[in-house]
């Protein structure tokens, strides 16, 4: 079950659009940097992460709809389906609607706390096209959790990739003669037209919809409603984690060193979405497993952790090795602010990315609560320490502090879940993976080291590449001498010939 043809399918597709859409993005930054300088991009930082609070208004319904959509789909009552897609759309469009005309004069009270005087003109001009943007962006949200309740994830995920790279040639275009605002209005039209090829797809899968889906249902509101609240409550916690980093920053720091934040934490979430969006398809895999048959759920969740597991410790320890080549690529000299925040984040999403099997394991057997107080943790942990070593380690100390919340909260989730289906505790680090974990580990201090003795005898930016090389190296040995993952790669290779 865990490697059916189906899953495999969507979890490429699901891959392939994460790094094709990290390949546009570090185009994106890297031609935005040297067409509008590192301030203007902190800006623009700044003005998406206010309008985050909109993300309040989908109250968990692209949740809700994945799963009560697929269930219907099982059931052959492609009605409801119509009725459940419709009345999510309607609801978060009114409501985002009416919360951006109250919230807007609040918006830019925040702008103006948070940016210094020669920045407000242009945040102002820009925050309205974030706003349209974010509002197409949601109710397309929930035509694309349609698609995949269908198992077409890799139809919606075609779409994503065609729609960036419209993104990127708007941009390119609109920049030169309107600077920021070109920005903005390049991602306006990026969100609608994903709005519309999405509803389009959804209506070949659904014949039932609706030309315009324009009817509410109070029926299946308050059905979606129940089922989400979790859903909104981690969302209100989870959606604050990612601005506070920013707003503080820009408070205790400038606004280049946002920027620089900003795009190292953009290069982990698109690293972390490589394998996160492969890791979700999981949920209607679990969904379909019985409550009672808890040998199958216990068997589908220790081959998905252990899988992770092995692929994430390297990917990551090779992404913080990279990190100082990737700054003279992306930016084009060695940014310490780049280096430093990214090493710091790789670490927090490195905890983030492991806990996704548990995460994604609640949300596929219903247990939601444990989810939200994974989000809640995250962002009490992040805005108590922000506040306290913000004052006293400026931008450093805000980036620890959001490492620290992502490390502590997501190895809580995890465990949580481990003891509810009465693993032990030692599998956190399953025994049968210790020695392969180990001899990683070790090759990244060995690559480090190198690394490191190389700086002292040459400067020359080369020297840059010879501690992910090497890292390279050392995981090509142990991936293909070590017993634990040649036993993994094994069985994949039957699984994948099964189906």
């Amino acid at each position: 079950m865990l490697l059916n043809k189906r899953l495999l399918n969507n979890a490429v597709f699901s891959a392939l659009q994460t790094i094709v859409s990290a390949v546009l993005l570090f185009f994106l930054y890297r031609y935005l940097l040297n067409q509008l300088g590192a301030e203007q991009l902190g800006i623009w930082a700044i003005v998406l992460a206010s309008t985050a609070i909109g993300r309040l208004t989908d109250m968990g319904f692209a949740g809700a709809v994945l799963k009560f959509v697929a269930n219907s789909l099982v059931a052959g009552d492609n009605e409801k389906v119509a009725r459940i897609i419709q009345t999510a759309a309607v609801s978060i469009a009114l409501l985002l609607g009416l919360l951006a005309v109250a919230a807007f004069p609040l918006l830019e009270l925040l702008l103006h706390w948070v940016l210094p005087d020669n920045a407000i003109q242009i945040a102002r001009e820009i925050l309205p096209f974030a706003i349209i943007s974010l509002l197409f962006a949601m109710v397309s949200g929930i035509f694309q959790s349609g698609i995949d309740a269908c198992h077409r994830m890799d139809i919606r995920n075609v779409l994503l990739i065609s729609c960036n790279l419209i993104y990127i040639a708007a941009t390119v275009v609109l920049v030169p003669s309107f600077g920021l605002k070109g920005v903005a209005v390049a991602q306006t039209i990026q969100s609608f037209l994903l709005l519309f090829s999405s509803f389009y797809v959804l209506r070949h899968l659904i014949p039932e919809l609706p030309r315009i889906p324009f009817r509410w249902y109070k029926t299946e509101f308050r059905e979606m409603v129940g089922y989400a609240t979790n859903f909104q409550i981690g969302m209100l916690a989870g959606m604050f984690f990612d601005p506070v980093t920013k707003f503080f920053l820009a408070k205790y720091g400038d606004l280049s060193q946002t920027a620089y934040y900003e795009m190292a934490n953009q290069l982990l979430q698109k690293a972390r979405a490589v394998i996160v969006s492969a890791q979700q398809a999981l949920v209607p895999e679990i969904a379909s497993i019985r409550l009672d048959q808890q040998h199958s759920l216990v068997d589908l969740y220790k081959k998905a952790y252990g899988f992770s597991l092995i692929l994430i410790l390297p990917y990551y320890i090779l992404i913080g090795l990279s990190l100082p080549i990737i700054s003279y690529l992306w930016i084009g000299h060695d940014e310490p602010s780049f280096i430093v925040y990214g090493t710091l984040m790789t670490i927090g999403w490195f905890a983030s990315n492991l806990s996704a099997i548990a995460y994604f394991y609640n949300i596929g057997t219903g247990a939601l609560i444990w989810n939200t107080l994974d989000h809640i943790l995250t962002g009490f942990i992040n805005i108590t320490l922000a506040a306290i070593l913000g004052s006293y380690m400026g931008g450093v100390g805000i980036v620890v502090a959001a490492m620290l919340a992502l490390l502590l909260a997501n190895f809580m989730l995890v465990f949580v879940v481990q003891r509810r289906l009465s693993l032990p505790t030692t599998f956190l680090v399953p025994p049968e993976y210790r020695r392969y974990l180990l001899l990683l580990a070790l090759g990244a201090v060995v690559a480090s080291l190198m690394g490191i003795a190389l700086e002292s005898v040459t400067t020359s930016w080369m020297i840059v590449g010879v501690p992910p090389l090497v890292f390279s190296v050392v995981l090509l040995l142990v991936f293909s001498l070590e017993p634990a993952s040649r036993q993994l790669l094994g069985r994949l290779r039957q699984r994948g010939n099964a189906s």
